[in-house]
């Protein structure tokens, strides 16, 4: 089936004004760029701390990056659809160049959540963010005064068997105590043991990941010689193949196309 009757355009013939919009739109690139000190790295190549979030329902971005503010530039990023329904991505970067620096900007990470999310002074442990060993350590002097008689061995198990449930069925968000029941050897004094001694918040802490500095700007330099390498692969390759000024054709494509995507996305960023 012949879908074009006429093949012969005249590209050539419109040729300027696409080298005038291909001009406008790297000057604009270059000077975005320029404007912002620089290109925008990402923490993998900077450093920083990033930590997934998943809330019980659709999680308030605006409240987020409210409440976030004050860590300095933050990003917020939710993930729609799949397993990460209601998942948010937060990345904080380093005040300064110090390693220490990664783990104060965790702890306030995790201290600004539950300020704004949770309950902190309630005086119960938050189980949806609560370590197996946390929880056999605030359940275990409970437990022994209502009555239930466990061992060390016993409440570490029923504890680790707790967080794996949680973890494993519920993406370690619980919204009830009593979707626990099923765990082994849970019964009515520990679950009302549980209820007494913890809450949960809406929120759970997925996982976190830290790039110090020194790994940041390693990443960085690895990036750009791997970019460097395979531009110049692709340049022997074509003129090889071919003739070497396409091979310095699709290399200064290559350049171009990048150059006006990310001067677009610097634009429009916010």
């Amino acid at each position: 089936m012949e879908l074009f009757k006429n093949t012969n355009f005249d590209f050539l013939g419109k040729k300027w004004p696409f080298i005038i919009a291909s001009l406008v739109l790297t000057v604009a690139g270059f000077s975005s760029i320029a404007l912002r000190g620089g290109l925008d790295y990402g923490i993998d190549f900077k450093g920083g701390a990033l930590m997934t979030v998943k809330f019980a329902s659709a999680p308030p971005l605006e409240k987020i990056r409210s409440a976030m503010s004050k860590l300095g530039d933050v990003s917020v990023q939710d993930f729609k659809g799949g397993s990460a329904q209601n998942e948010v991505a937060i990345g904080t970067e380093l005040k300064n160049q110090q390693e220490r620096q990664l783990n104060l900007n965790r702890q306030e990470m995790e201290t600004i959540l539950a300020t704004t999310f949770a309950q902190p002074n309630s005086g119960k442990l938050d189980f949806n963010n609560a370590s197996a060993e946390s929880l056999a350590e605030r359940l275990r002097e409970p437990l022994a005064r209502n009555g239930v008689a466990l061992s060390d061995p016993q409440l570490q198990k029923l504890t680790q068997d707790m967080r794996a449930y949680a973890d494993k069925n519920y993406s370690g968000l619980l919204t009830d105590f009593k979707q626990l029941s099923s765990v082994p050897g849970m019964n009515p004094g520990i679950m009302n043991t549980l209820q007494q001694e913890c809450y949960l918040s809406p929120y759970h802490v997925v996982k976190v990941e830290m790039v110090g500095p020194k790994v940041g700007a390693e990443l960085r330099t690895k990036a750009v010689l791997a970019t460097l390498y395979a531009l110049a692969g692709m340049l022997a390759y074509i003129a090889f193949r071919f003739e070497w000024i396409y091979g310095l054709g699709a290399v200064i494509a290559c350049f171009h196309d990048t150059l006006i995507t990310i001067g677009l996305f610097s634009i429009f960023h916010e």
